[in-house]
């Protein structure tokens, strides 16, 4: 399936590499002059591997990606001149974000354009503000900092045009994670290039200290990312275990499946595939809600829950696997699956939420371990409704007749257990009509019977009720003789009405006591 590119995201490139290309051509800041090989290759190697480290930034559970790229666009043109920076930012930052994320060429195109942007802006503040720059001091910072600053601001706001044109309106509260994002890695990368500036004052030897400042830091940051990302997953599934076994309602439980899952995964979507008997059934969260779809195949479920025990990791290119449920191609995945001889489950998550770039198998193997826990929750919350219903089923056998559906004797003490009168009201010729037309017959009338009584719609009657295989019972809510009686007959015709049975029509007699 060919992936489409809005219109509006191409436009934007264009008028993107455009404006870049106009600004270095027309406006340059400085004269530009041929690079110096070595510098170059060592600022395009720098910027590469920026790329391909990034830093990990997090903040209330978010985390967020940098690189200090920017960093080395400051000191490139500090030390190599703009036209080496210019150079390197741009192929090496696009190398860098084409080989190690694949990014797709309108992306490629937008961020080569907007790095272009980010070097004029630095190398235009820089020669406006600290003019020979090299000598380092406050107002060399000050210039180092406002240009870092502008670009950051220029930069995040093409990307904002550019979220715009992919997605349409952006949340309040992805504004806010981003805005939070921008101001730690703008005051941190600003900090490590002031740094930089000032150890690169100091001569060469002070630069190789600078890499291996440099180097210390990705490899502690990675390290510790490594550690928090374990610590979250075991924290995720924690938490998910304690989700997922709060309530023992199938449908609260696959609610609380869905949702879990795409918070502890980071998804933006999270469908859950269940096959029960004949049955298979869609779970998909949309919002904080569930649609639930039918008509699934419960075929295709088990043999995808078969291949996917162990977690299957997909890339955006990568044919589906059960492509009638799946669809033949789509964003990246994880599919995980739990497989039971009464129930399978398979569980798609889809594309990669905030700043994280890819699924990786990390996600994969929590992704294995939230599902497994879920079809056990699955299970349970099977088992306790099918106990529940069959419980709700004998509690009705118990209180209600199986003929007539009225309550019985137990029924009526459970449903009045006090009440002001009782009528009982025998049928006399019941006993006598089943020896002459047979026991489907005599049913048959019984039911009639109890048809009417059911249908019986006098206000002082507060319960009608089948206490024996002839006798029914009206309960009252008064204690008004008259009005009892008046009742009493008026059920009594009610009944005595001819019935049609066998080509005749029958009358039965009744007596009543109260």
């Amino acid at each position: 399936m060919t992936r489409r590119v809005p219109r509006a995201v191409v436009v934007l490139d264009v008028v993107l590499i455009g404006l870049a290309a106009v600004l270095w051509a027309v406006f340059p800041p400085m004269p530009l002059s041929a690079p110096n090989g070595y510098a170059l290759a060592i600022l395009f190697t720098a910027v590469f591997l920026s790329e391909w480290f990034p830093l990990t930034l997090e903040h209330r559970g978010e985390t967020m990606h940098m690189t200090v790229s920017g960093v080395l666009t400051v000191l490139g043109v500090l030390t190599a001149g703009p036209a080496a920076a210019l150079i390197a930012r741009v192929a090496g930052g696009a190398a860098g974000m084409g080989l190690r994320w694949r990014n797709p060429p309108e992306k490629l195109a937008f961020n080569a354009g907007s790095f272009a942007l980010e070097t004029w802006i630095v190398t235009a503040v820089l020669t406006t503000l600290a003019p020979g720059g090299q000598a380092a001091g406050p107002g060399l910072w000050g210039a180092i900092i406002l240009s870092m600053v502008a670009a950051d601001v220029a930069t995040y706001g093409c990307v904002l045009v550019a979220m715009r044109c992919a997605a349409g309106r952006i949340r309040r509260d992805a504004l806010s994670g981003m805005a939070v994002g921008i101001a730690y890695s703008t005051g941190l990368s600003a900090s490590l290039a002031v740094f930089g500036a000032i150890v690169l004052a100091e001569g060469p030897i002070a630069a190789l200290a600078l890499v291996g400042v440099f180097l210390t830091l990705v490899t502690t940051n990675r390290t510790r990312h490594a550690m928090a990302e374990r610590l979250r997953s075991l924290s995720s599934l924690y938490a998910f275990m304690d989700a997922v076994h709060t309530t023992p309602r199938s449908s609260n439980v696959v609610a609380n499946i869905l949702r879990e899952a795409e918070r502890s995964v980071g998804a933006r979507s999270a469908v859950l595939y269940l096959a029960s008997g004949p049955a298979g059934i869609r779970h998909v969260l949309d919002g904080e809600d569930v649609r639930t779809e039918a008509g699934v195949s419960p075929v295709a479920v088990r043999r995808l829950a078969a291949r996917a025990v162990d977690g299957i990791l997909l890339a955006a290119a990568d044919p589906r696997p059960e492509p009638a449920l799946l669809g033949a191609t789509g964003p990246q995945a994880v599919i995980a699956s739990f497989l039971y001889d009464d129930v399978a489950g398979v569980v798609v998550l889809e594309d990669r939420r905030g700043n994280l770039p890819t699924f990786d198998d990390t996600d994969r193997r929590l992704a294995v371990g939230l599902i497994r826990h879920a079809g056990s929750a699955v299970l349970t919350a099977q088992l306790v409704e099918d106990l529940r219903a069959r419980s709700d089923e004998l509690r009705h056998l118990a209180l209600n007749d199986r003929t007539t559906g009225l309550p019985n004797v137990e029924g009526l003490l459970v449903r009045q257990p006090t009440t002001h009168a009782v009528a009982i009201i025998e049928i006399v010729d019941l006993d006598e009509l089943e020896s002459s037309f047979g026991r489907q017959s005599a049913d048959h009338i019984t039911a009639k019977l109890a048809e009417r009584l059911r249908g019986v719609t006098i206000d002082t009657v507060t319960e009608v009720a089948r206490i024996s295989h002839d006798r029914y019972a009206l309960t009252f809510r008064t204690d008004e003789a008259v009005r009892i009686r008046a009742a009493s007959r008026a059920v009594q015709d009610l009944l005595q009405a001819a019935i049609p049975e066998t080509g005749v029509r029958l009358r039965v007699r009744t007596r009543v006591g109260i």
